[in-house]
């Protein structure tokens, strides 16, 4: 039996496909800002970070982070094609079968959009996590001195 989320994209309209497929490209344009940032932090408080006997972990993360700006860039890129495959499926008629491989790859995107989203989103957490513990230690150390 096909879950829900399936059922979903199978009952929606183009539009509403097309409509979910900006909102993922307004998500991760987003997230490309953000991982900007983030990289600047990890710029910023590098030494600070593999400095500590956490190394090992700090460097995981970095690399993690590194692989999730990957996976944004083909997401993206994905996302994009796919949107214009929409909107040209909005423009003419199809038949069934090029509908429903529209759909099936909308469904598959879906898929990959939750997965990546969850993921960066732990690896964001993680790391700021880190670099607050950096930036404890550095003000406790300035008090001490």
């Amino acid at each position: 039996m096909k879950n829900i989320t399936y059922k979903m994209v199978q009952l929606s309209t183009p539009a509403e496909l097309h409509a979910e497929c900006v909102e993922w490209l307004s998500q991760l344009n987003f997230n490309d800002d953000e991982q900007r940032f983030l990289n600047e932090l990890i710029r910023n408080y590098t030494v600070p970070l593999i400095a500590n006997e956490a190394y090992a972990a700090a460097v995981k993360l970095v690399s993690e982070l590194g692989a999730e700006e990957n996976e944004l860039k083909r997401l993206a890129q994905r996302v994009n094609t796919h949107m214009n495959n929409i909107e040209a499926l909005l423009g003419t008629e199809k038949d069934q079968r090029e509908e429903e491989g529209y759909r099936e790859t909308h469904y598959y995107l879906k898929l990959d959009m939750h997965r990546y989203t969850i993921k960066y989103r732990k690896t964001k957490t993680e790391l700021f996590d880190r670099i607050k513990k950096v930036i404890r230690n550095k003000k406790r150390n300035t008090r001490l001195s």
